[in-house]
């Protein structure tokens, strides 16, 4: 039973320890264990768990520690007990001095976090939509559904309304209630949860997808007025994949070469602000980079970057950055091991020398989804959602 439990303590020393060293090194230096599917779910699931674990981290290692010290002989002649010992050490002062970091850099992004963040591990405390609505019919007679939040007290002439668009690699997920959501109702905004088309193996949705989200946006043009909106004031949020759709479709509605799957593009609003976190804005940098990002090309874009210059020519972000681009909020974790930071940094970059208002916004030491992966409220969701609701209270209201 003891030698079980030391096992047990080293095997999940290692799992912690893994996550602190994930977190401290660049993602770029990991491309080649990116270059495996299974190995690179692994990395990211790893990350994800570790952000979600925010402070708690910090409380594994110190039991670990407590761990490897106590199950081990007393009379040290244990081959494991040292090493095991000092891992244990390097990995409790990492989680320490990382989880602090962290903190301080929310605190001067303006997020209001304590320094144990998040209180209680995979909360999700996320609000119900008042309706679903069909926002269009597209392809064949196939419906796009939304789901609409409304704040308690929305202000006479409608309330300003914010477009969220969900990730999952184009492939996969859906509209699905979020702690974004809640501080945005709070500060007046509506919401309007909406869903695309999904790619693939027989379905490239690298055209429709972005179409798709145009058709929402003329939904709030024709009707929004009459389920309480303002389609004067409408902002554009996404994650991910919903990240690039978010920005793609404010960008290239400013350019006049938006045509939504629905209506016409004479209905599409003027997008005020947008807010995108992870977002995919390099297809071509992501096929490259990931066994992850290859899969996702092939079923939405279908294939590489020289094979399909057209279609990454629209998906890509920067091909379609101006100085006329709504004001632009990017954030993402410095150990994104799914989209990886460079290229998204590089766009941000470009979308400032175009002209448009940017920020871009790197968290210390998180991983893709910055913990919300698995649904929870994690530090670096309590830092993105202060960060957005702070994007949106000031460019649309």
């Amino acid at each position: 039973m003891r030698r079980l439990g030391r096992l047990v303590v080293v095997l999940l020393l290692a799992v912690v320890a893994a996550g602190q060293l994930l977190a401290w090194t660049p993602p770029s230096w990991w491309v080649p264990v990116l270059q495996w599917w299974p190995s690179q779910y692994a990395v990211i699931i790893l990350g994800v768990v570790r952000d979600a674990l925010g402070f708690w981290v910090v409380v594994a290692a110190a039991l670990l520690l407590s761990l490897a010290v106590l199950t081990g002989p007393r009379d040290g002649t244990s081959p494991w007990r040292r090493p095991a010992t000092v891992v244990a050490v390097v990995t409790l002062g990492s989680s320490v001095v990382l989880h602090g970091l962290q903190v301080a850099q929310a605190r001067e992004e303006g997020a209001d976090v304590s320094v144990v963040s998040p209180s209680v591990p995979f909360l999700d405390p996320t609000p119900t939509p008042d309706r679903e609505v069909v926002v269009g019919t597209v392809g064949d007679d196939e419906d796009l559904l939304a789901d609409l939040y409304l704040p308690d007290d929305p202000e006479p002439g409608g309330a300003p309304v914010v477009v969220r668009v969900h990730g999952g690699g184009f492939d996969s997920g859906s509209k699905a209630p979020s702690p974004y959501f809640t501080p945005l109702l709070a500060e007046g905004f509506a919401v309007l949860d909406v869903t695309y088309r999904l790619a693939s193996p027989d379905r490239q949705t690298w055209d429709t997808a972005v179409a798709d989200v145009g058709c929402a946006l003329t939904w709030i043009s024709v009707d929004g007025v009459a389920a309480g909106l303002d389609p004067t004031r409408v902002g554009t949020l996404g994650e991910s994949a919903g990240g690039q759709l978010a920005v793609n479709a404010a960008n290239l509605g400013v350019l006049g070469e938006l045509d939504p799957s629905c209506r016409t593009a004479d209905d599409l609003p003027d997008v005020g602000a947008v807010v995108t976190g992870y977002p995919a804005v390099d297809g071509g940098a992501a096929y490259e980079d990931s066994a992850l990002g290859r899969g996702f090309g092939d079923r939405y874009i279908g294939g590489p970057r020289d094979e399909l210059p057209e279609r990454y020519a629209l998906t890509d972000s920067v091909n379609h950055v101006s100085a006329d681009g709504a004001p632009l909020l990017i954030y993402q974790g410095s150990a994104d091991h799914l989209i990886l930071p460079g290229p998204v940094r590089a766009f941000a970059q470009a979308s400032a020398d175009a002209g448009t208002l940017t920020r871009y916004v790197e968290l210390r030491g998180q991983e893709h989804t910055t913990g919300g992966g698995l649904g929870t409220l994690s530090l670096g969701d309590l830092v993105g959602r202060d960060l957005t609701t702070g994007w949106f209270v000031e460019h649309l209201r």
